[in-house]
């Protein structure tokens, strides 16, 4: 089934990291999903283990992630089991996909 998420549609709440809001914009029944970050500069983003596969795309800020400085268009993925922290260089738009471990 198609779906359809306008900027409106956004239902941002706190993520427990100060600085640091999301909103799910797709989730399916075996364990992918597909959420937006709003992340302002400096917001502290601690080093975390994936627990599954994790793929992230920049769309408007600049963040620091595995030592590599992200702008708009760059994209990460992150393998599961991989540890990985964001420094937030200034304020950022991001786009994270998770999925399962296999």
């Amino acid at each position: 089934m198609t779906r359809f998420v306008r900027p409106a549609d956004h239902d941002w709440r706190a993520t427990g990291i100060a600085g640091v809001e999301k909103t799910v914009l797709w989730r399916s029944s075996h364990g992918m999903m597909s959420e937006l970050f709003r992340l302002k500069k400096d917001a502290p983003y601690p080093p975390h283990p994936n627990r599954g596969w994790e793929q992230m795309r920049v769309i408007a800020g600049r963040i620091r992630s595995g030592g590599q400085e992200l702008g708009p268009g760059e994209f990460v993925f992150t393998e599961p089991g991989e540890h990985n922290a964001l420094k937030i260089l200034e304020e950022s738009l991001v786009l994270l996909s998770f999925g399962p471990a296999s």
